[in-house]
């Protein structure tokens, strides 16, 4: 089974650094935030 996990952080917010260590992966972006994404296999 394929899961994803999801979430929606401000771009100011120094997480964004961490999840993207982690592999997540940022698939869009609004004026304040990005919608960052996991994808497990």
């Amino acid at each position: 089974m394929n899961y994803t996990i999801s979430l929606a952080v401000q771009k100011a917010n120094y997480a964004v650094r961490m999840y993207k260590q982690l592999g997540f992966e940022i698939v869009c972006e609004s004026g304040e935030e990005f919608i960052m994404v996991y994808k497990f296999d």
